[in-house]
């Protein structure tokens, strides 16, 4: 293999099982399929952009990309899906759905885990989200935007999830252990925490009311700011240290 070859293959059918392998920074893969796109087991050196225009996105194998720029992973069919349980992105991850109806409507649902750290790009999940980080902690570096439910988990003991920059639609869920466990999340809207664990301190920072919709369980401090005018907060399922 040579150093910085990319692949582009972006007029796929609908196949089977799609492998990628290439060496370097510069070592980026394209694949675009016309219908539901599979990934096999993957190497990429590079960037990796996968897009399904008619069908669900999947992994039946380990997706490496260790490229600075990441991956990003889109469905363009309202209401397909995009599950990858088994990534390994050391850079930024993208993911892109539709839902039918638009956002918060059915379908274009996300289940992302990643090996490493996630540092979410600018991207949009027009249903639900559940993301996963099973050895850093989860961060974001771009606006982003989920039309349902979200749940974000760190499994690494004392890994951190701060996040600035995403829009929730839905409910909210965090899920973290140990006391450097930390949860900062600033909101341009409103919030609603879904059944939630911090390990450490929770910190809701939001531009609207602040509600819970299910237990929040919180071993740390804990700080909930309204800054919008008027704007409530009320927990009523809050389960402080």
């Amino acid at each position: 293999l040579s150093s910085g070859a990319f692949v582009a293959v972006d007029q796929l059918g609908s196949i089977g099982s799609v492998a990628m392998w290439t060496v370097g920074s510069g070592g980026d893969a394209i694949v675009r399929t016309s219908g539901a796109l599979v990934l096999g087991a993957s190497s990429v050196g590079g960037r990796l952009r996968a897009t399904a225009a008619g069908g669900n996105l999947t992994d039946t194998g380990g997706v490496s990309v260790l490229g600075a720029a990441g991956a990003s992973f889109a469905t363009l069919a309202p209401g397909a899906s995009i599950v990858l349980d088994t990534l390994s992105v050391a850079g930024p991850i993208s993911p892109v759905t539709a839902a039918v109806g638009g956002f918060g409507g059915t379908g274009g649902d996300a289940t992302i885990v990643n090996a490493f750290a996630v540092n979410l790009a600018s991207w949009q999940v027009q249903g639900r989200l559940t993301l996963t980080a099973t050895t850093g902690g989860i961060t974001d570096s771009g606006t982003s935007v989920v039309g349902g439910d979200a749940t974000f988990t760190t499994l690494a003991p004392n890994a951190p999830i701060t996040l600035d920059s995403t829009s929730v639609g839905g409910r909210t869920g965090f899920v973290t252990s140990g006391p450097a466990g930390h949860v900062a999340y600033i909101a341009p809207g409103a919030v609603t925490l879904s059944s939630t664990s911090v390990g450490g301190s929770l910190c809701v920072v939001a531009a609207g009311p602040i509600a819970d919709a299910g237990p929040v369980v919180v071993a740390g401090a804990s700080s909930f700011q309204a800054v919008a005018p008027r704007a409530a907060i009320t927990r009523d399922t809050f389960d402080p240290p």
